[in-house]
């Protein structure tokens, strides 16, 4: 028992001390973006990176879960899966494979104050 507790507390000792000289200060990151305003209200926040040939959009609406009144719940994450069928320019089924086809991913998610999108190709 006494050999357990000591190896416990040498343990717990190593770990304290590792996580007391770390690795140093953490690196600050400035990220170049611009910021726009658009005629319907929408807000966009562009960075342009050209490292990777990639582009991905993350589009968050503010509206979740918490603002459905009781008795009418779901229709946030109705919405969220809604947002991903056809629209006047992509027929029935056409949105995911034209980003997967692509070699690209897509999702969603709803919470309880937001909504969100993401597409990356």
């Amino acid at each position: 028992m006494k050999q357990k507790s000591l190896f416990i507390f040498l343990a717990l000792m190593l770990s304290f001390s590792v996580s007391l000289f770390g690795t140093g200060p953490e690196k600050e990151y400035k990220i170049p973006y611009e910021k726009y305003k658009l005629s319907n209200g929408l807000n966009v926040i562009l960075h342009v990176d050209k490292s990777d040939p990639i582009a991905a959009v993350y589009v968050v609406f503010h509206v979740g879960s918490a603002r459905e009144v009781q008795g009418k719940t779901g229709f946030a994450h109705l919405f969220e899966h809604l947002r991903f069928n056809e629209s006047q320019n992509v027929p029935q089924g056409q949105f995911f494979k034209k980003i997967q086809t692509a070699g690209g991913t897509l999702n969603g998610s709803t919470n309880v104050d937001r909504t969100n999108y993401f597409e990356t190709v």
